[in-house]
């Protein structure tokens, strides 16, 4: 008779036969199977048509107003070359493991030209990839004002974007999160070019390329303002892009504002061609009212103004501190080209009148080098709003002031000594760059700072030798 086995007969009187087991079997791999087949491609084509399938490239849609409609989570529609007037704004968002993607077909130049190309408002989980865009209003919006954005998890990916004239060309606004802007080339917009505003976090905007913005800066990511007074725009990564001015007029490059804090800002290049510099405005980044934001391995080179700038102020009825902000293992040349203020330099840190505190930030392992004004400048309006701060084993080179502290003119060796706990080992080497012409400030093998950086017990740094070294790209055989 064989084994018996201990089974639970109390619904049935009798074990579960063959067939029973087999058409539940078979159930659910019908339904796995069908799971699987939701996730279609369709095509669309300018020579196409609405009704039609839209499966293949034979029997493509015509809009991608069908597209919008038909679009469930898990498909792609692919788009070939042409220029296509609707706005891309799915019926549904996707879902974690089944992303929404519109792209153009096989990097053909899919040209869309409505004045808002995008609308992400409370959708998430959408691909924009691939596109060409060129005059409108605005490339993608989520919402604005008091509009809530509620948009997360989107990828806005390979895109060519020029000669947009609102603000925020790419425009994510209020509770937008877990975002990735990468490798898109956005030029020539009229300001904030990336702007990501009031409680948006988590975001990634990396390997893009953005110049030439006419106003305010080429990416904004703003916390607070008067409607949002707690807002707080947190934890994002900037990573690996290249900002660059070559006759725009905008004021700076990066700018995080207003309780925009935590935020990494890392292995960027920031600078202005040679027929642009003179202008008197061009800067790098500004860190404002906001705190514990880190930059490092970044590149700031022949900027008309500073190179950093950490301040608090009072902006609209609001005032945050910048506090505990490190800016570590960069490089700053040739910064402050056109002087505009008396208090100016490649890292300056600035406290106006009634404002909140900015204290405790750390400048270590920087070079500092050529800068037309100062290396440094640390200066408040009114007592104590300037201080515990900390400039640790940084180079300054050939600078043609290096610090000024609270109105004093000051060399390295003088502010070591009155201000011994915030200035300390300071040095005046020549770095020794591979290609200063070129932009590339990697060390040379003979370089002094070559394993002379110092630990900092807070920040992650790249090692490969027995200490860090001073300036943005880690020295390695």
């Amino acid at each position: 008779m064989g084994r018996d086995y201990d089974v639970d007969h109390s619904f049935t009187g009798s074990r579960p036969n063959r067939f029973v087991i087999s058409v539940a079997l078979a159930a659910f791999l019908l339904h796995a199977c069908c799971s699987l087949s939701m996730a279609a491609t369709y095509y669309i084509s300018s020579s196409g048509n609405d009704t039609a399938g839209g499966s293949s490239v034979a029997a493509a849609w015509k809009t991608i107003a069908k597209a919008n409609a038909s679009l469930r989570p898990g498909d792609t529609v692919s788009i070939l070359a042409g220029t296509y007037a609707d706005q891309i704004r799915p019926a549904v968002s996707g879902k974690s493991n089944k992303k929404i993607t519109y792209s153009a077909y096989q990097g053909q130049e899919v040209i869309l030209s409505n004045p808002i190309c995008v609308d992400l408002r409370d959708r998430s989980h959408i691909g924009i990839i691939g596109f060409t865009a060129r005059g409108g209003q605005r490339f993608l919006v989520t919402g604005e004002a008091k509009i809530q954005g509620n948009a997360h998890h989107n990828i806005i990916k390979n895109n060519t974007i020029a000669n947009f004239t609102g603000w925020g060309t790419i425009y994510f606004s209020n509770n937008c999160t877990y975002n990735e802007i990468t490798g898109n080339t956005i030029s020539t917009c009229h300001g904030d070019a990336i702007l990501l505003s009031i409680n948006c976090s988590h975001n990634k905007i990396q390997n893009n390329i953005v110049h030439d913005t006419a106003e305010h800066s080429e990416l904004c990511i703003r916390g607070a303002n008067s409607d949002h007074p707690k807002g707080r725009s947190d934890h994002n990564i900037i990573k690996d892009n290249t900002f660059y001015n070559s006759g725009g007029s905008t004021d700076c490059a990066v700018m995080l504002l207003l309780n925009s804090n935590n935020n990494i800002f890392e292995g960027n290049r920031i600078y202005e061609t040679t027929a642009a510099m003179g202008n008197g405005k061009y800067a790098g980044i500004k860190i404002n009212n906001s705190s514990g934001n880190i930059l490092r391995y970044n590149h700031f080179s022949n900027l008309d103004g500073f190179g950093a700038l950490i301040y608090a102020n009072v902006w609209g009825g609001l005032a945050f501190a910048s506090e505990s902000n490190a800016i570590h293992n960069n490089v700053f040349h040739n910064c402050e080209v056109t002087r505009q203020q008396i208090d100016e330099g490649a890292v300056v840190l600035y406290r106006y009148a009634d404002a909140k505190a900015v204290s405790n930030n750390v400048i270590i392992n920087n070079i500092i080098s050529e800068s037309k004004y100062f290396a440094f400048v640390v200066a408040a309006v009114g007592e104590g709003g300037a201080m515990n701060n900390l400039f640790a084993n940084n180079t300054l080179h050939n600078n043609n002031l290096p610090i000024r502290r609270s109105g004093k003119d000051l060399t390295a060796a003088q502010a070591m000594v009155a201000y011994s706990s915030e200035f300390k080992s300071l040095n005046d080497w020549n770095p020794q760059f591979v290609d200063v012409p070129d932009k590339n400030f990697t060390l040379l093998r003979t370089s002094p700072c070559i394993d002379a950086g110092r630990k900092h017990p807070s920040l992650q740094m790249k090692i490969a030798g027995a200490r860090p070294d001073i300036g943005a790209d880690e020295y390695r055989d």
